[in-house]
């Protein structure tokens, strides 16, 4: 019985393989690269960039994300803005990047691509998820390189400590090392012959759903690429030593203009109510305290809050990214040239609505403007209360005021809400 076990494993497996490697082959030949395979660092790695006048504007994707994730935003942003996308090592078209894959050695990586393909500084850099920290340590490495940064619903180096216990992000090395070794043991050939014969077509809907219609089928190629798999296993393995080095990052970036987006607190992926919709609430009240020490990193910050976004901003709201790509463009500046103007007295009520705020007060808590709304149709207190209770102040917008563990000052128009920390912890 136990021999017979073991054979129809082997035979499995070996099937699996055969059928994985004559699918590799059969995604090769339909799927070319659409952009340039620039050599870096002894690697060819993938970058996909469209022109336009102005800085360029870096966007860099999160820990398994290829560059096509992100083509609806860089269309959106066409032809004015020249958007450069591009595959890490490992991960879409790109050659098997160095180990181990830290956050540093991904922060080089991207140094060492933007000089080899000659793409002259400084750069508007944008990072998502892991990527966004891939992001912050390029712009305190080269400060000389950055004229502005964008942090989308960005890892924290301390996520780790500071969130509950009991998700992925939150979990020990054994932990993280289980994932792995799960990961790596799914046989991709299998979900692959099951995928084309309509068996289970659960890669083909997933592809459909997260890619543009005409890169779905590369990104299917993508979802069962074991080269894809392998690096994202690797940087998943290595994330509690990303993170923890990266704290120094962490960092006074004076007025360098910052914009810092956050997902919402229901996944729009997820029905209300539902076991996935609860756990998501038991963090997101952390995770919303970390995305804004991430804002008081500089005193030219915005802070947007997606209305119905989750961790997939670009995905569930790609024109919300595009509109904060854009106004982050516009405040870019060349590193020496002249610094922003203090913000408009006017702005600063404070939050009974009594007096404005001390201007030294308000900036040595290191202030940030804010969007808690987007959108006229979010831009109410029924919308507003999902997160925070809502009742009009005097000097406030009726439509959307709101009480927070932060002491806030609201202007409740796109782009207009100036906050302040009142926390210690900020």
């Amino acid at each position: 019985m136990l021999q017979a076990a073991v054979l129809g494993l082997g035979t499995a497996g070996l099937a699996s393989a055969a059928y994985q490697g004559y699918g590799m082959a059969r995604d090769r030949r339909r799927y070319p690269p659409p952009g340039d395979l620039v050599e870096a660092d002894g690697r060819k790695l993938h970058l996909l960039s469209t022109p336009g006048a102005g800085l360029p504007l870096v966007i860099v994707a999160a820990l398994s994300t290829s560059a096509i994730d992100w083509l609806p935003v860089q269309r959106a942003l066409a032809p004015g803005i020249p958007v450069v996308l591009y595959d890490r090592g490992g991960l879409g078209w790109s050659d098997p990047g160095r180990r181990p894959r830290t956050v540093a050695q991904m922060a080089g990586e991207l140094h060492a691509l933007l000089t080899a393909a000659g793409i002259e500084p400084p750069y508007v850099l944008a990072g998502h998820s892991l990527g966004g920290l891939i992001a912050l340590v390029y712009t305190v490495r080269h400060r000389e390189h950055v004229a502005g940064l964008a942090l989308i619903d960005s890892s924290h180096p301390d996520m780790y400590k500071r969130l509950p216990a009991g998700e992925w992000f939150s979990s020990g090395p054994g932990e993280l090392l289980l994932v792995t070794i799960r990961e790596r043991l799914i046989p991709l050939g299998l979900v692959r012959l099951a995928d084309d014969l309509g068996i289970r077509r659960q890669v083909t809907d997933r592809a459909q759903r997260i890619y543009p219609p005409d890169a779905a089928a590369a990104g299917r190629a993508f979802l069962l690429s074991p080269r894809q798999r392998r690096a994202a296993v690797s940087v998943l393995a290595h994330l509690g030593r990303s993170c923890n080095p990266a704290r120094p990052y962490l960092t006074d970036l004076g007025t360098l203009p910052l914009a810092v987006l956050t997902s919402s607190k229901h996944d729009p992926s997820h029905a209300p109510g539902s076991p996935a919709d609860r756990k998501r609430a038991c963090w997101y009240a952390t995770w919303s305290v970390l995305q804004a020490e991430f804002a008081g990193l500089s005193r030219n910050s915005r802070h947007t809050i997606a209305g119905r976004a989750g961790h997939h901003i670009h995905r569930d709201d790609p024109e919300l990214v595009a509109d904060t790509l854009r106004d982050l463009m516009s405040r870019g500046r060349r590193p020496g040239t002249a610094q922003p103007t203090a913000l408009p007295r006017s702005l600063l009520v404070s939050l009974s609505g009594e007096r404005p705020l001390p201007i030294r007060r308000l900036f040595r808590q290191t202030p940030h403007e804010i969007t808690a709304c987007h959108g006229p149709s979010l831009c109410s207190a029924t919308a507003c209360a999902d997160n925070h209770s809502a009742r009009p102040r005097p000097s406030v917008s009726p439509r959307c005021s709101t009480d927070h563990d932060r002491q806030m000052v609201h202007r409740c128009d796109r782009l207009s809400m100036v906050a302040s920390s009142a926390d210690p912890r900020w």
